[in-house]
């Protein structure tokens, strides 16, 4: 080894020897350490300021929170909200900074502002539009999440359903627009209670476009249109808080009481819209649950849904003080077994009709898929649970809307309450054919004028019906499916059923000389050939209230019977002087009937 590497030896082997022997304060200096960032956050309810734009205003969202869920704080560059459609262009059509540069620390929040975000231009078609927020990280990394949505409408998108009023010759008339069955037992609870006359709904059926704040818009609509219609605070006996089933129209009318309805009708083009009305709804105080499906009596090609109550709004509660209710009676059938009950749960963790489950509606089987896949353009990408049973979209009442209703009115009015249920939803078609002989029985005296107290039977399909103006010139209801023959109707029910009640009630009434008006020409021709006295309906005419084209509907042909043989106030004072029904008739319809089940809760 020559003297020069030896040196370097000796010299290395000196400063490893000094190093090992240092103190431990001087063998390093202490870096911080690497900064770690996560992009594990939980963003809240968002919404907009409003559920609908008209052109010209301007789409504001409101302040929402972001939770840092991460293990370390979290740097956002960027929080900024992306406007896209529902529809086939699911490019961003607008966005909008709402905060930047912001940081939140571990199992922090970060509110945002209030943030004003595009202004609706003309061009922007009249449609629903998603809302998604999107997050940038500071280590480069991107969110996005749909959260909401808004709808770009004008004074003619019907955005709940709608009852216009009139009078003719000063008889009040009702006229709804929008809504199925449960919005028709509104209109036609209210015609009965203030002694007019309505038809069901306009031809074509008219769609309720969807809006984030689609079920709070609708009770206030309902509650706003009674205290117009019958007065703010005009005392009320009864109050039906039920399904559209046809024969509560005529409960409400043999009791002299109103509905609230337990569901309302929407349109939805996407499972998102549905799921964000739910989540809205359920946010705002308003515990719900929905299912959506496709309705033949619409189109195919549009969705309906139901947004469906668990509980009592507290504009119902507070209606039903503003009247001094003093009965409120749950109406609904709870059996499975019949109308279209085939569903299938939106998969989560939540259970069976708990707040915010959605259930796409299965009303044509194995077809249903083909149906579905028209009216919901996101249904391939939603995950579904298997096939199920779930209450009747038209008719069922569950065990929780029962409890929780029962519950919240005997806590918070001084109200009683009453269970109407039945096993199979046809036996409350019939409550209408039941309850309808009781009211004329416990007036035998006031009907017997003139002849005898029961004179015809109107065989009102589906939910065709004038209930006052029936039973003022002595007619009987026989509601019935349209869906089923009308031979199957006369031998299953009207000449069977329908029969054995009439004489029940009047043993001394010939059922056969009774006279059959009829709104259907199936159910015409039919009752001809047994060779009963059939009184026809203009069928072409239809029961759409439209007097420009002349006095020919279903509808105004009654206005002009009841105005041919009194006058609207003294069909009014006719009305409100008879005895109407009350829980104790009520349960004996119940003892004669014992299909029909009553409960006081």
């Amino acid at each position: 080894m020559n003297n020069k590497i030896l040196k370097i030896t000796i010299l290395t082997f000196g400063m490893l020897f000094n190093f090992a022997c240092s103190k431990p304060d001087t063998l390093e200096v202490e870096k911080e350490p690497e900064e770690i960032l996560e992009t594990d956050t939980e963003i809240g309810f968002v919404k907009t300021l409003k559920g609908n734009y008209n052109v010209g205003e301007q789409v504001e969202i409101v302040g929402f929170n972001i939770k840092n869920t991460s293990s370390t704080k979290v740097k956002i560059t960027e929080i900024s909200s992306k406007i896209r459609g529902f529809g086939d262009d699911k490019s961003v059509k607008y966005s909008a900074i709402i905060s930047e540069n912001i940081e939140i620390p571990i199992g922090g929040t970060f509110s945002t502002p209030q943030k004003s975000i595009f202004t609706i231009p003309n061009s922007l078609a009249k449609d629903a539009y998603a809302v998604s927020i999107y997050l940038k990280f500071s280590d480069g990394a991107q969110r996005e999440l749909y959260k909401t949505f808004f709808r770009v409408s004008d004074t003619q998108t019907l955005l709940t359903y709608k009852i216009d009023k009139e009078e003719y010759n000063g008889l009040p008339v009702f006229k709804l627009r929008g809504g199925l069955s449960a919005e028709y037992t509104v209109q036609k609870s209210a015609a009965s209670f203030v002694s007019g006359i309505s038809h069901s709904w306009t031809s074509p059926i008219e769609t309720i476009a969807s809006t984030p704040d689609f079920l709070e818009r609708s009770i206030n609509n309902t509650i706003d249109f009674y205290d117009g219609t019958v007065g703010a605070t005009t005392p009320i006996e009864t109050v039906i808080i039920s399904t559209g089933i046809p024969g509560v129209q005529y409960l409400a009318r043999n009791m002299k009481g109103v509905v609230l309805p337990l569901h309302f009708l929407v349109a939805s083009g996407t499972v998102k819209e549905a799921q964000t009305i739910l989540e809205y709804a359920n946010n705002s105080g308003y515990k719900s649950y929905g299912t959506i499906g496709h309705d033949f009596s619409i189109t195919n090609t549009q969705s309906v849904g139901w947004i469906k109550l668990l509980d009592l709004p507290t504009q119902y509660k507070k209606f039903i003080e503003d009247h001094q209710v003093k009965n409120v009676i749950l109406l609904g059938h709870t059996g499975t077994d019949d109308g279209e009950t085939q569903a299938q749960k939106v998969a989560d963790t939540r259970g069976k009709y708990e707040e915010n489950s959605l259930y796409l509606m299965r009303f044509s089987g194995d077809a249903s898929d083909g149906y579905l896949k028209q009216i919901l353009s996101d249904y391939e990408a939603t995950r579904l649970s298997s096939v199920t049973k779930v209450a009747d979209w038209e008719a069922g009442i569950i065990p929780a809307q029962i409890n929780n209703f029962s519950a919240s009115v005997k806590a918070k009015t001084s109200a009683t309450v009453t269970a109407v249920t039945a096993n199979d939803g046809v036996h409350l078609w019939n409550l209408g054919t039941y309850t309808s002989l009781a009211l004329i029985k416990k007036n035998q005296t006031i009907f017997e004028v003139g002849g005898p107290a029961v004179r015809g039977i109107s065989t009102n399909q589906y939910l065709l019906g004038n209930p006052s103006y029936e039973s003022y010139i002595r007619y009987v209801p026989f509601l019935y499916f349209a869906g089923f023959t009308a031979e199957f109707q006369y031998n299953n029910w009207l000449s069977t059923k329908i029969k054995s009640a009439v004489n029940s009630y009047f043993p001394d009434i010939v059922f056969e000389d009774l006279t059959f008006w009829t709104n259907d020409a199936s159910m015409d021709a039919l009752l001809k050939t047994k060779g009963l006295k059939v009184r026809s309906s203009n069928y072409s005419a239809g029961q759409v209230w439209d007097i420009s084209n002349g006095l020919n509907s279903l509808t105004e042909v009654r206005a002009v019977d009841i105005l041919s043989k009194t006058t609207p106030s003294a069909f009014k004072t006719w009305n409100d002087n008879l005895e109407f029904l009350d829980l104790n008739d009520l349960q004996e319809v119940s003892n004669k009937f014992p299909e029909i089940k009553v409960e006081q809760k």
